[in-house]
Formats: structure tokens, sequence, C-alpha cells
């Protein structure tokens, strides 16, 4: 099996670094070293290499795996291999040649599994879970405030008996004992840029994730030095931000103006009506006037909007959809496939005929849209989100675990999932059709 990824990728995660975002080994840990070019050739990427090259499923690889042998499409997928031996991507209309090198990520593929510096292609950096919201399929791992939620509100006798593992400080770790977390320093972004600039010379795409990036100085520090990287009129940058902190407009475009394009992913992960319930620290009119100010700024990147899937986003699906086309931007969908409790397909138990519905709703709802430019794109990702609800099945016991995670976060946060959700009404500890 090819994998782009695990080929040409590097992805610092919560105190280790893997290959992509779906990958959950621990291939590396940071503490241990991290620079990258101390790190692609490490054994466990090796290994890796040499598993899905030999057509075996890495452990890590699981929830690719699952989505293949469900014939959805998987990350892994994002990729094709051509007869020129060129990976090009399969998702990203800005992407679709992936390769502007002299030489291709193959003939960078060594006997042994390693790879030379010149095959590198993409990285991701996470710098710290300084965030300023706390969602509701969130982490510790991943926001400081879900850390204060853990510390003060969290492993009830009512978290243990539903294995709510946000609550209990699991989620987003392989080993339940595990004290990693996402802290790169500022000294050692600089470092790790500079290791970039010097030694992986056709970096095509460079990811930052958080956190929040536009909540921390790692982000601006490595934005400015990456600027010295010598493939940089010929690299695309990305970022997820949830566009609700203040910060400067105007040093952003200039240094997101250095790249060959960039896209700016705003997680929205909710309509008007419940954006302030799920992104708890968010505000819906905040958010807002953000995206206005990106949209008149002088620039040359993409803006997109995403909402990624939970069971929550479910059963507001169609004021989803209808608010998206709405703000104007280009749409992306994703699934949270963890922690499962809140995974969409869960909700097929109880509430499957309902949902149906709603689906068919929702596409009526976007063909008389008057957003005709947004039309395809929307359906594309409803029936994408569709597709996985009706494909995958996991058991009841997760349908009841989200029910108890509603109540404890409408307990923590003191908030009322009655008055955000209209369609469905939580009431005895079920979810029921509001008729």
């Amino acid at each position: 099996m090819y994998c782009y990824y695990s080929l040409a990728g590097l992805n610092y995660k919560n105190g280790f670094v893997t290959c992509c975002p779906r990958q959950a080994d621990h291939l590396f840990y940071q503490k241990e070293e991290f620079l990258p070019s101390k790190i692609i050739n490490s054994r466990n990427f090796l290994n890796l290499r040499k598993k899905l090259l030999n057509d075996e499923w890495p452990s890590g690889c699981d929830t690719c795996e699952e989505m293949e042998n469900s014939s959805l499409k998987s990350m892994r997928q994002d990729f094709i291999l051509e007869n020129d031996n060129r990976f090009y991507n399969n998702k990203s209309a800005e992407l679709q040649l992936s390769e502007y090198a002299n030489s291709t990520i193959l003939q960078n593929l060594n006997t042994d599994y390693s790879m030379n510096y010149d095959g590198i292609r993409h990285v991701e950096l996470r710098f710290s879970n300084l965030c300023n919201f706390s969602c509701l399929h969130c982490s510790d791992v991943y926001s400081s405030k879900w850390e204060h939620i853990i510390k003060n509100y969290g492993k009830t006798k009512l978290d243990h008996q539903f294995e709510l593992s946000q609550l209990l400080g699991k989620e987003h770790r392989k080993y339940d004992d595990e004290d990693l977390k996402i802290d790169l320093s500022v000294e050692q972004v600089e470092l790790i840029v500079d290791d970039l600039c010097k030694n992986f010379k056709n970096i095509e795409r460079i990811d930052f994730s958080g956190g929040e990036p536009l909540y921390q100085k790692q982000f601006w520090k490595a934005l400015e030095k990456i600027q010295e990287h010598p493939n940089l009129k010929k690299m695309y940058c990305c970022f997820h931000t949830n566009l609700n902190s203040d910060f400067d407009i105007e040093c952003l475009v200039d240094l997101l103006n250095g790249f060959m394009g960039c896209s700016i992913i705003i997680s929205v992960d909710g309509s008007s009506k419940i954006y302030e319930y799920f992104r708890k620290g968010g505000k819906w009119n905040n958010l807002i006037s953000n995206i206005d100010k990106l949209k008149i700024a002088k620039q040359r990147f993409q803006k997109k909007i995403t909402c990624t899937t939970s069971a929550y986003q479910l059963l507001d699906i169609q004021n989803i959809f209808n608010d998206f086309l709405d703000i104007d931007l280009q749409i992306e969908t994703s699934i949270v496939q963890s922690p499962k409790y809140i995974n969409p397909s869960i909700l097929k138990y109880d509430l499957y005929d309902e949902l149906i519905c709603d689906f068919e709703m929702t596409k009526n709802m976007i063909e008389n849209h008057k957003n005709v430019k947004m039309k395809e794109v929307a359906l594309r990702n409803l029936i994408s989100i569709e597709n996985y609800f009706k494909s995958i099945n996991l058991g009841y016991r997760y349908y009841n675990s989200f029910l108890a995670y509603v109540k404890r976060m409408d307990e923590i946060h003191q908030m009322d999932f009655n008055k955000h959700y209209m369609r469905y009404q939580y009431l005895d500890g079920e979810i029921i059709k509001n008729e």
C-alpha cells in the first residue's frame, strides 16, 4: 500500500512525532529529539513504511483501515500514485499536482525504507494546547481550557461508568497513564524551522494546528522563520483556526503572501444556533466579523469553513449547511471518529429514520438555497456524512455514553441542550424528536 504521508510526511503531535494527523503510533518522542532531520529516518518511521509497502496495516493507521474496509475514502487515499510514479492530490483542487521537485518521492525512497531529505514534502506542526475554547469534541491534549475542566469537574463516578474519556483525561492518548502534551517553546520552534530550511528543500506544504495557532506566539515565530525557506514560492501553507481571537490581520496577510498559496481552514463546527453551545468560549458574531475582515483583506489565499461532524452536529445538520451557505466560503467537512460516544453513527440506534429524513430535508434546502456556486460542494459533503452515518456500526453502549456526556457537559458548562436544539430535545436522559 502506497501512502504519501508515510513516505513524505512529518507530523508533530502531543509529545511525539508521526507522519499524519490520523496515524496514532508514537513513532518518535519529542523529549528525545525534536529536529526533523533526526527523526524522519528513526527506527519506527522505517518500520511504518516497511509495513505499508508490504500491504500490512500498522496499528496506528486503524482509522484509515476502518474507513477503507467500509468502502469509504480514507486519508491515505488523499494522494494517488500515477504511472510516472508521482503522487497526485486526489482531494484538493489547488494541489492536484503535488510534486514540484526534480526527483519524485519514490526516487528518494531507499531499499532500507529510509527517505532522503529531498523526498519529504509535508510537515505539520503543533506548538502547544493553548486555546481559548473548550469544544465538546476536544480534550486536554488540544485545549488548555479542557485541562481546567478535568482538574475541577472530571473523573466522577458517572464519567467512569460511561467511560467518558475526555473527562477522564484519556482522550487522544494511546496509553491511559502517559504524561505527554504539546509543548514546543519558541526557541525549539526556531530550531525546527531552521532545520527545515537547511535540510528539506522540497517541502511543498506546511500545516499548522493547535490548540489555537492565532493565540500562540510560536505560530507567529514559525511563519516569520519559514520565510527563509528556499522553496517558499512553491510551498503551500495551511492552518486551522477558530478565528475567534484578536489578531493582527495585516501582519498575518504579509506573512502568508510569501507562499505559493495558502488556505485558512476556519473551524466553525456548528450553526448560529449551536455554535456557542458546542464551541464553548466562542462568539458567533465575533466569528462572522473576523470572516468579513478576511474577505476584504488584500490577499492571495483561500478561506474555507469546516464542520467537524459529531453526533451534536448531526442533530442540527440542516441549520449548519444553511448557515455555511450563507457565509459563502468554500465548505469542508470531516468526521469525529473518536471518542466513539460522539461519533455521528451512534445516533442510528434510536434516531435512524429521523436523521435520514433530516438528510433529505437538508438536500432539498441546499437545492433551493440562493448560493448557487456552493451547492455542488455542499451536497457532496452532506452525502459523504450521510454515507458514513449509514456505513459505520458501533455498539449501542456508545449511544448511552453520549446521553451521559450531554448531561455532564450541560452540568459543567451550565448550559441547556434544549435551548440550542430545535428539532430534538433532551428529556429524562433521552433524545427525542421535537414534534
